[in-house]
């Protein structure tokens, strides 16, 4: 859990309060941003069709793009998961201490996979040619 996570749970009526300023401000900027969009509706309504299909499409694109990074960046990795486990209780400290050297040994062979990868394209004394 990360640290604003956990503030905003034991804080629930300053969250509350921030959640409705940020809010409010947000309103408000969008209606600054709205305003030329829709003066060129009222002049020309295809301009303005052309620009509230644009606008759209922006901010669909960039929500997107913000979830699909957010998901991957808050997905705790293994070794935080399993200390979190320990702290609850939710196994024993043998269990930990095990699941821990598996997961250790696991990135070791990982890395060790990585490493051979890089060296792939490199011709080793045993690969020499003979013709």
């Amino acid at each position: 859990m990360t640290e604003w996570s956990s503030w905003i749970q034991t804080h629930p009526l300053q969250t509350a309060g921030l959640r409705l300023i940020a809010g409010t401000a947000g309103l408000c900027g969008l209606a600054v941003l709205l305003t030329p969009i829709f003066m060129i509706a009222s002049a020309n309504p295809v301009f303005g069709l052309l620009a509230v299909s644009v606008v759209a499409i922006a901010g669909y694109a960039s929500v997107r793009h913000r979830y699909d990074g957010t998901a991957a960046a808050q997905s705790p990795d293994p070794v935080t998961k399993l200390e979190h486990q320990y702290v609850n209780s939710d196994i024993t400290e043998t269990e930990f201490e095990r699941r821990l050297n598996t997961l250790l040994e696991t990135d070791a062979a990982v890395g060790q996979l990585a490493a051979n990868d890089t060296t792939e394209g490199q011709q080793t004394e045993y690969e020499v040619d003979t013709t």
